[in-house]
């Protein structure tokens, strides 16, 4: 069975125009068959190519249709369907694999900051041993700047003459060297 749709204006041709011949698979999408330099009647297209849905497109100045044919039995829809159902559940599985990746990346990622949490609370409980350990140590030849008043402790936070705050210095220099100047007598 044949069905043929003719286009206006297909009698001028042009040196530069193409036409496209596409065949509409089992999904439904026209794909290209083969360009021609010149128009192809509907007859050789169902001689070389055979049964199916066919299209001729004018190419130049845009694409435009000379003619739609239906050549022999079309792919039932049953088929088409089942195509299109097995493109869908390929979908799902993928689709499912992507989900169970996504969590096990959030539980990998939980699971990586609650270590890290429990990695740096173990160090801040080290340090805190640290500072209790330098707190008792006393200090010897150490005085303030402002009231020379004997320092006791090695992390002790003011002066307990003029109650200014004592800041040892730090591995920056040029912040302290202006404020402070700590010395031995």
């Amino acid at each position: 069975m044949i069905t043929l749709v003719e286009c206006k204006g297909a009698e001028k041709t042009d040196f530069r125009q193409k036409y496209l011949l596409a065949r509409k698979d089992q999904l439904g999408h026209y794909r290209k068959i083969q360009t021609f330099d010149e128009p192809v009647n509907p007859e050789t297209v169902a001689q070389t190519f055979g049964a199916g849905r066919y299209v001729l497109q004018k190419c130049l100045p845009r694409f435009e249709t000379c003619w739609k044919i239906r050549i022999g039995d079309d792919v039932t829809d049953s088929s088409k369907q089942d195509l299109v159902g097995r493109d869908i559940s390929k979908l799902n599985r993928r689709t499912k694999y992507l989900g169970y990746g996504l969590i096990g990346s959030f539980g990998t990622q939980a699971l990586g900051f609650g270590l890290s949490h429990l990695r740096f609370s173990q160090i801040e409980d080290r340090i805190a041993r640290v500072e209790t350990a330098l707190r008792s140590l006393p200090v010897q030849g150490l005085a303030c700047t402002l009231c020379s008043t004997p320092i006791l402790t090695m992390l002790q936070e003011s002066c307990t003459g003029c109650d200014s705050p004592i800041e040892w210095p730090k591995n920056s220099p040029t912040k302290n060297s202006t404020s402070r100047k700590w010395s031995l007598p």
